[in-house]
C-alpha cells in the first residue's frame, strides 16, 4: 500500500489534474495537497511562514525560499505539514 501512496504522490506532482484524477479517482484531496504551495499551506492554516517554521524545525531561511518560490518544498514535507495542521488528511 505504501508503494502505491509514493506512486500517487510522485504522480500528483508531475500529471495534469484531468490525467491524475482519472488514473486515480477520488483522489482530489491528494492531488490539491502536493500542489499546494507553501504559502498557500501558511495562509490556509493561518500561520505565518516564521510560526510554521519554528513549530516544526525548519531554518527561517529555508522557509522564506519555499514560500517566496525560489526553491520547491519537498511534496512529502508539505504533506507532512498540511497533515499536521489539520489542512489534509490522507483518505487512504
Amino acid at each position: 500500500m505504501q508503494n502505491r501512496y509514493y506512486e500517487m504522490i510522485q504522480a500528483a506532482e508531475t500529471m495534469s489534474a484531468p490525467d491524475f484524477l482519472s488514473a486515480y479517482p477520488g483522489q482530489d484531496s491528494l492531488y490539491a495537497a502536493v500542489n499546494r504551495t507553501m504559502s498557500e499551506i501558511a495562509a490556509d492554516s493561518g500561520k505565518s511562514g516564521w510560526e510554521i517554521s519554528r513549530r516544526f524545525g525548519i531554518s527561517y531561511r529555508t522557509m522564506e525560499s519555499w514560500t517566496s518560490g525560489r526553491k520547491r518544498c519537498p511534496p512529502y514535507v508539505r504533506l507532512m505539514i498540511q497533515e499536521l495542521l489539520g489542512i489534509y488528511t490522507p483518505a487512504l
